[in-house]
């Protein structure tokens, strides 16, 4: 099978981690439906999915395998029709999850019906994450389920030595969701109110950003901290080179065991010492400690982030081993060919 006759159907448009992830995976030549944008009214929302699915009708052909993203309406949907309507095989790319579908199902109305559905009619699943393999082989049969979690350009990410930092800096990269009990950049600002010697760089976007800084500067942080908004993906690893440290936080949730984080492969890839949430993925990419620090809670964390500021040779090795580890394994080209070698199995 050549990858001319596979059609990648995108949720979201190519800035967002689902949307990484695929462009990471297909780099060669491929049919891309690609979500131009994506808005926050829920009937706009409606609308761009009655569009991806119109264009993923008239743009695919019956020979061609579709490809698209399980956990988003936005590729679900569309994948489904044109596997109903024309009979094209569907491998379906399961990189997230908020529900175990071996012990609970969504109801019609619940938007997390059409990722059962998708995986459901699909011929084969790809997942990023051991967990979700778990889930997955249950569904589905061992033979059609294949582990691939996310990965990373490890020409693009590469540290070139050449960042200027203001002292040192502990920073975190990504979606800031709306604060309440999920939300784990709390965390960082009460790590900053007991780590003294250390400034805080967030890059990152959402509409949690506004509430984060109010919440930071009610606290008497603000000069500590440095927020950038949304930055082009080929610019962060000019950010990531400015963090003597990088933070994966996740809170103690289903969804967090079930995914394999980009940024964790990003900053292994800077070659960073990071500190992440002792939980799902993040222990295998850590290689259970070897190549960053696991910590098992806020209080963890702050012990954490106190030893690697006590040794920069700490770093240094942590960060040594974590860009080893991305080359040999996260890297898109092994993922690449590993996705590659599982399609040409399909008849």
């Amino acid at each position: 099978m050549t990858m001319r006759n596979v059609a990648v159907i995108y949720a979201l448009p190519e800035k967002y981690a689902t949307s990484i992830r695929l462009s990471g995976l297909f780099a060669e030549r491929a049919k891309k439906i690609i979500q131009p944008w994506w808005p926050s009214f829920f009937p706009m929302k409606i609308v761009m999915i009655a569009r991806q699915a119109v264009v993923s009708l008239l743009t695919i052909t019956a020979n061609e395998v579709i490809y698209a993203s399980a956990p988003l309406a936005a590729s679900a949907i569309p994948a489904i029709i044109v596997k109903k309507l024309k009979g094209n095989i569907l491998i379906a790319d399961w990189d997230d999850a908020f529900m175990d579908f071996t012990k609970q199902m969504p109801s019609i109305l619940s938007p997390h019906y059409w990722e059962l559905k998708c995986l459901k009619i699909a011929d084969k699943v790809v997942v990023v994450s051991r967990k979700l393999e778990e889930i997955a082989v249950a569904m589905k049969g061992r033979k059609n389920v294949l582990y691939l979690p996310n990965g990373v350009d490890t020409i693009k990410f590469a540290d070139r030595g050449n960042a200027k930092k203001p002292g040192f800096v502990v920073g975190i990269i990504g979606y800031v969701g709306k604060m309440g009990k999920k939300f784990a950049y709390q965390e960082m600002a009460e790590m900053a109110g007991r780590i003294k010697d250390a400034d805080f760089l967030v890059v990152g976007y959402g509409k949690g950003v506004r509430d984060f800084k109010k919440y930071v500067k009610a606290r008497g942080l603000s000069p500590r901290f440095r927020f950038v908004d949304y930055v082009k993906h080929e610019e962060v690893p000019k950010y990531i080179a400015m963090m003597d440290i990088c933070l994966v936080p996740f809170g103690d949730f289903f969804t967090s065991q079930t995914r394999s984080s980009v940024k964790m492969k990003e900053f292994m890839s800077m070659g960073r010492a990071i500190v992440a949430t002792r939980i799902g993925e993040n222990i295998t990419d850590l290689d259970n400690g070897r190549c960053g620090m696991l910590a098992a809670d806020s209080q963890d964390f702050i012990t954490k982030i106190k030893a690697l500021q006590r040794s920069p040779l700490l770093r240094r090795e942590l960060g040594r081993r974590a860009r080893e580890r991305a080359e040999k394994i996260y890297d898109f080209s092994i993922l690449r060919k590993k996705l590659y070698d599982f399609l040409n199995t399909i008849n």
